[in-house]
């Protein structure tokens, strides 16, 4: 089995990041006044080789879920070159909380400047439409549309690029009338599919259409009170919301779905 060895110089907290790529090799280097540390991270050629790595974490990292989840950004970096890693896997649910704790300022100010070295997103990629630079992200759509032909069907969980598939999801919930007439006029010029094709594989979507059909029907209360299915559901995205890792459009489907009623306490 053949490796490619990648090397990561982490200088300092307070420093500036540059990327280089050399031989189909990623590296990424940052400048530092102080610390040093290398991390040495071994990758195999073939897609289907195991990936094994030695990854140092760097002592100032004190908060348990980063411990956890850093190695994993940092092959995620020497596979697709960067550090967000898509929501459908057990690691993506963890950079979800990363996130969660950002925003609760329960992250250090060095562990936040190591994140923003590897350019980590702090931001929620499902939300990522409203703070993306429409005509960069219009340009790498068009990309990946000449070079796999899929008429614009690219997945939402898209591990080379979770921002762009992410984009295209938004872009296909607000329609053509939820979006600027100039960025309609540019979409429509491509030919973007505004429908997806691709068959939806959530859980979460497949259950909320059969219940919102139950509710049109009989009412909220009726259906809380009487179908015991629902109800369990119900606790279980309180569950999930509990921990922070209910994504807010979803969060919203939720308050939706359950007009007048506190769905978070039942």
């Amino acid at each position: 089995m053949k490796f490619r060895n990648i090397v990561l110089l982490l200088l300092s907290a307070a420093s500036t990041t540059h990327a280089f790529h050399a031989n189909s090799v990623f590296g990424l280097a940052t400048s530092t006044g102080h610390h040093r540390q290398l991390i040495q991270i071994y990758y195999a050629d073939s897609n289907n080789d195991e990936l094994a790595s030695a990854v140092d974490i760097p002592p100032e990292i004190q908060q348990p879920v980063l411990r956890q989840l850093y190695p994993a950004l940092i092959k995620n970096i020497a596979q697709y070159g960067h550090p967000n890693i898509p929501l459908g896997t057990s690691d993506g649910k963890k950079c979800k909380v990363l996130r969660r704790l950002y925003l609760e300022n329960k992250l250090t100010s060095v562990e936040i400047q190591i994140l923003k070295n590897i350019n980590f997103v702090f931001g929620d990629i499902e939300d990522v439409y409203k703070n993306s630079n429409f005509d960069d992200t219009l340009g790498r759509l068009i990309e990946y549309e000449r070079e796999f032909r899929t008429n614009y069907q690219i997945p939402k969980k898209y591990a080379p690029d979770p921002a762009l598939g992410a984009w295209v999801t938004m872009l296909r919930r607000l329609g053509p009338e939820g979006v600027s007439a100039e960025e309609r006029k540019k979409l429509d010029g491509i030919g973007f599919a505004w429908v997806s094709t691709r068959k939806c594989g959530s859980a979460f979507m497949k259950v909320y259409r059969s219940v919102k059909e139950k509710v049109e029907l009989e009412g909220a209360d009726v259906v809380l009170k009487t179908d015991e299915d629902v109800l369990k559901w119900v606790r279980a995205q309180q569950d999930v919301y509990k921990r922070g890792e209910l994504p807010e459009h979803r969060v919203k489907y939720m308050q939706d779905l359950f007009c007048g009623v506190d769905w978070r306490t039942l």
